[in-house]
Parts: C-alpha cells; structure tokens; sequence
C-alpha cells in the first residue's frame, strides 16, 4: 500500500458517495429517535455534523467538501484506516474469519465473526442480537431473557436511535472503503452487504449496537457475565462491518460519539453513557486506532470522543453552517 501517496491526496481526490436511495431520503424525514428528550433535533444534528467536520471528516455541500479543519486531514485519516484494514486482512490470517471471544467464557457453539456480519446483515432486528448472546457470547440467559433482550434491541431501534444516523450520512458523503481502495489502487476483502448502500460515514450498525443494545442493559445483572457479553456484543456489531471491509475505522469512532453525545437525550440513567464507553473500550477496532502510531490520524476525533464520555464535550460550540455552506439536505444532488 502507498500510505504515502494515500496521505497526500487532495479534498478533491475524495469524489462524495452519491445520492440516498429515495427509500433513506424517506427514512430521513422521520429520523428523530422516539424517546429524543435532548434539544431540538435538528440543531442536534448540525452542530454535530460540524463538530466531524471539525474533528474527523468534512462535509459536503454546494461547491464541494465544505471548509473545516478535518478537510486538511482526509488523505492522512484515510491512510490510518486503510493500515488498519489491512492488519485485520492478512492472509490466513483474517480477523473476519476468527472464532468470536467472549469475555464471559468460552460459548457453546463456536462461530466466527463472518458468521454473525452475515447475521447482522440481513436482519438489524432483535433475534439475532438476542441469541447471540447465550450462544456466542455465553451469557447463560433464560429462553424467556434471551427474547427479552431482542425485544428490547427492537424497540430501541426506534426509540433510542431511529433515522439519526441517515442524515449525517448525506451530508459526510464519504465513499465506501471498497470504492476509495479502487482509485488508490489497494487491494482490499469486502463482503457482500445488503445494508451498505448509503455513505461510508456513520456506521449504522455500530451506532445501532450501542444505543438499541444498551436499552437490554436493564435486564441483566450489573458486572455478571450475562452484562460483559452483552457489552462485548454492543461492541462488536459495529466492529465486524470493519473487519468485512464494509466500513473504515474512523467510521466507528464517528458512530462511538454520536452514541454517547445522544445517550444522555434518550436514556434517563446518567450510568448509561458510561456503560456504552465501556462496551466501545472493549472492541478491537478502539484498541487499534488508540494505538500503532496513529495518534496524528485521529488525535482530535479521540480527544472528543474522550470528552464525550465524561460530559465535557461542549458539543454545543460548534454553531449551525450559513445557508451557503449548508450541506446538501434530502432530495437535493450533492454534486
């Protein structure tokens, strides 16, 4: 791989992703999450589609990719992640196709993170995030616990999470890692994903995994295995559409902080944002941008992410676009 080249490269050598498909510009509409208590959702938006701009990925809107100080960092961000790719994509050595760890024990049946990216894939409902848990994760749960959980993954989808994510994929337009890696000409493993025709930036499935999982956090004992197994699963859900190819790194740091910046307007347990950093420090792909050198890449991102988990981030300084420089909103083509 030529990070040298990778790191180098222009705004304008980032083409955006595209439009939505007319079935998300739908979803848009309706994004706000059902239990939003926070400050209107909109501004929400806004401030925190600059506050990437700011720290991790521009936006874009009329004219181009929109000023901001992560515009002067696309290459080298980008760079990092395909680093990272490429350490999960050695030959015969594919993170992908490992056997799931779990840290409450070994599981009754031995299934590899491939097998459950493919599970996630074609369904974001509960069954799936609830059986996992006895039979990847170990968590020991009741049949009757076990369709709790997925329960509560379910409602949360709606209640804690809903459209969010959409919006500020229309306007980060970041093009997917498969489709950046044919123009820098680096070869890289990515799967077949039916939920991955949308911008690259945010991952839907790892916000979707911390927010909507976090609401089962209620139904299991504090500390006990069945919580650490759930906490490692909240996690991992995003991590494998890294380990497929699907998402960049950095992708998943922008999904860990938008989950915490919205914990605190969706559930009313303070504790809450704290057990979903938690689960974000227990994921490979946070050990691997932390680490390796990267600090330069992603420095200002972790610096906020840091800051969000213990309520400093003052989110709030980070003040709406003028209408000139407003990124591009539903129905509208970004180019």
């Amino acid at each position: 791989m030529d990070s040298d080249r990778i790191e180098r490269a222009a705004p304008e050598d980032f083409p955006p992703y595209g439009n939505l498909s007319s079935l998300f510009v739908q979803a848009i509409a309706s994004g706000k999450p059902g239990e939003w208590a926070g400050i209107d959702f909109a501004v929400f938006l806004e401030r925190i589609a600059n506050l990437y701009a700011a720290v991790l990925w521009p936006n874009w809107g009329p004219g181009g990719w929109q000023d901001g100080s992560a515009k002067n960092r696309m290459g080298l961000i980008t760079a990092a992640d395909y680093a990272i790719l490429q350490d999960y994509q050695q030959p015969g050595n594919m993170v992908l196709d490992q056997i799931v760890d779990s840290p409450a024990g070994q599981p009754p049946y031995a299934r590899t993170h491939h097998d459950l990216f493919a599970d996630e894939d074609v369904t974001k409902f509960g069954k799936p995030f609830g059986s996992q848990l006895n039979d990847t994760y170990n968590a020991g749960l009741s049949f009757t616990m076990v369709t709790k959980v997925g329960q509560a993954y379910s409602q949360g989808l709606g209640t804690k999470v809903g459209g969010s994510v959409l919006k500020l994929k229309e306007w980060s337009q970041r093009p997917r890692p498969y489709q950046m890696a044919k123009l820098f000409g680096f070869g890289i493993r990515n799967e077949q994903a039916l939920n991955g025709n949308s911008p690259a930036l945010f991952c839907g499935h790892c916000l979707q995994g911390l927010l909507a999982g976090a609401a089962a956090l209620t139904l299991v004992t504090p500390g006990s295995p069945a919580e650490l197994a759930l906490l490692q699963n909240m996690v991992d859900m995003g991590d494998r559409r890294v380990f497929a190819g699907v998402h960049y790194p950095s992708d998943n740091i922008a999904s860990w902080l938008l989950a915490l910046t919205m914990a605190p307007a969706v559930y009313t347990d303070p504790a809450m944002r704290g057990k979903i950093w938690q689960a974000i420090q227990m994921g490979e792909v946070y050990d691997s941008v932390k680490g390796g050198g990267r600090k330069g890449a992603y420095g200002p991102a972790l610096d906020a992410l840091i800051k969000a988990a213990t309520g400093d981030l003052d989110w709030m300084a980070f003040r709406q676009p003028s209408q000139e420089s407003r990124p591009a909103t539903a129905g509208q083509n970004p180019s």
